[in-house]
């Protein structure tokens, strides 16, 4: 191997490291964010499905929802 092509391997080694280091950053950074919104809206659909009615005091059975928990 010459001596004069090592460190230019290696520049263009380095440089290639810091483009898939950023692209990593940004693949990693994306898909946290999506599974946090996935589960914030998942979170969300189950409370509103498992909402119960609230109960009357006098024993009458309860109005029906006024819009309906799915559309």
């Amino acid at each position: 191997m010459h001596a004069s092509f090592s460190p230019q391997a290696y520049r263009v080694g380095e440089e290639l490291f810091d483009w898939l280091s950023q692209v990593g950053f940004v693949l990693h950074y994306s898909s946290l964010s999506t599974m946090l919104w996935l589960g914030v809206t998942a979170r969300n659909i189950y409370k509103q499905v498992t909402k119960k009615s609230p109960q009357s005091l006098d024993g009458d059975p309860p109005s029906p929802p006024k819009q309906p928990l799915l559309r």
